[in-house]
């Protein structure tokens, strides 16, 4: 266990550095890392299910083009381009490559929009006003609930939360991810504010906190879903403890939409997290 944990540690450490220098970089470097990102969960998806070359990469090259439209912040634009790629489903459905079924072109489709569009939001949250902060809460959120879970659930852990879906998470250990996102929510509020010299809604900042992490942990059973239907342990070893890219941005895929769109609401109504 102890060397499980000190290889968890050092991807985990190595993970964080890079994330660190994305984060300061320009909008448009962030929006090709995401971007990267994206693909390369795809990847690991398809392969996980088996799908051979043309069928991932037909899939990553739809996913990339509903990734540049929706860049575009246009809904008319994004949902234009949606149609088509759903229209280019259809045909390839109809005319098959190989043996392509029904059940293929739905995962696909589930998959480009799961993962790509709703991904896409962190570089979304960054256009807004303290956008930073959002994408940092974004990550807070996902990343932290999973720590907590994951060594709460570890020393504590009794009754499962879904045994069925994944045996090894407990209610100890989600409850215990609940409580650490809020309370680094918090501390990333006071950070905020002590340095920075922006005034925190820390009532709001904690709910948004709750919700998201519960939805974290809503993206991480949907991740185990799709293992378990797929056979996969992980759905790669790029990252040492972790698994694969999938596997770190589990919770993240849902998180960064609710966040951004959260956030979005709150400051049109005069409310903002930060001021």
């Amino acid at each position: 266990m102890w060397k499980d944990t000190m290889t968890r540690f050092i991807s985990a450490a190595f993970g964080i550095v890079i994330f660190i220098v994305v984060m300061f970089l320009p909008n448009w470097a962030l929006d090709i890392s995401v971007s990267v990102v994206i693909l390369i969960m795809l990847f690991e998806l398809f392969h996980a299910f088996g799908y051979g070359w043309t069928f991932t990469l037909l899939g990553c090259a739809g996913s990339l083009f509903l990734v540049i439209v929706q860049l575009s912040q246009s809904l008319d634009y994004f949902l234009g381009a949606l149609v088509i790629y759903v229209i280019f489903l259809i045909l390839l459905a109809l005319v098959g490559i190989k043996k392509t079924e029904f059940s293929d072109i739905a995962i696909m489709l589930f998959a480009t929009i799961y993962i790509s569009c709703f991904t896409i939001c962190i570089t979304r949250a960054r256009d807004l006003d303290s956008g930073l902060f959002y994408v940092l809460l974004i990550f807070v959120c996902a990343w932290l609930d999973d720590t907590g879970a994951y060594f709460i659930g570890k020393k504590f852990g009794k009754r499962k939360l879904a045994p069925q879906v994944s045996p090894k998470k407990t209610v100890e250990g989600s409850i215990g991810g609940i409580i650490t996102a809020i309370i680094f929510s918090i501390v990333l509020g006071l950070i905020t504010q002590i340095y920075f010299g922006r005034t925190i809604n820390y009532l709001a900042l904690g709910i948004v906190a709750l919700i998201a992490s519960c939805l974290g942990q809503l993206g991480d059973l949907v991740a185990s879903l799709m293992k378990r239907q797929s056979g996969v342990k992980d759905f790669g070893n790029i990252m040492p403890g972790h698994g694969g890219i999938l596997d770190r941005f589990d919770s993240v895929i849902l998180i960064a939409p609710f966040i951004y769109y959260a956030a979005k609401l709150l400051i049109a109504n005069g409310i903002p997290l930060v001021m």
